[in-house]
């Protein structure tokens, strides 16, 4: 079973065997930045200017998505707490959630990835008690889909054309991991959404 620690100020920490992953502090978003910033990450995510839109957006946690009960983890080597990568999960509905990730230029190939996911995925669905995670990527991004493949999670029948910020249309493929009936340990985190989201979800 996945330890887990509730940190004293807030947000949460657990480790693998090579990584320490972590609630994002207010101090690690540059790092987190530095970590990314290189052409194949640039070109799957389908960002113009790295370090602006789309990243910042998704790495700024702001009040309302704590509301929401969103999550941002950042990903460090555990023997030397270097910024790796980070995680990012986005909470779509009271029992379910969207999960990202990027692991940095230099510690891919590694398996890092998939040891990271299958981790994260223990604790999402046995500490915060969600059923339902849904990861997506781009048909091309093979590596990707092997990595969520050997996590445990399923692949869906049918992906979206996913406009990036760049202008490209790509052609995703959806992963789920679902669990019956999680249990959850944490009673910091919100058990419903602060607010609705939209109808427009994944099936469960």
């Amino acid at each position: 079973m996945l330890a887990v620690q509730c940190l004293a100020q807030g947000g949460h920490a657990f480790e693998t065997e090579r990584l320490r992953i972590e609630s994002q502090r207010s101090d690690d978003l540059d790092a987190m930045i530095a970590a990314m910033d290189d052409p194949e990450a640039r070109s799957w995510e389908g960002w113009t200017t790295f370090g602006h839109h789309d990243f910042v957006r998704t790495a700024t946690l702001t009040d309302e998505r704590r509301r929401r009960g969103d999550e941002n983890l950042v990903i460090r080597d555990k023997s030397t707490r270097q910024v790796i990568g980070a995680r990012w999960v986005h909470r779509i509905r009271d029992d379910g959630c969207y999960i990202g990730t990027v692991i940095a230029a230099g510690w891919r190939g590694k398996g890092l990835g998939t040891e990271e996911l299958t981790a994260t995925l223990a604790f999402l669905h046995g500490h915060l008690a969600l059923r339902l995670v849904f990861s997506e990527t781009e048909v091309g991004n093979t590596a990707s889909q092997r990595q969520m493949t050997k996590a445990g999670m399923t692949q869906m029948p049918s992906g979206d054309m996913r406009t990036l910020e760049d202008g490209r249309s790509v052609q995703t493929v959806m992963f789920r991991s679902r669990v019956n009936k999680p249990v959850g340990s944490c009673s910091r985190w919100p058990a419903r959404m602060a607010q609705a989201m939209s109808n427009d979800t994944p099936p469960g």
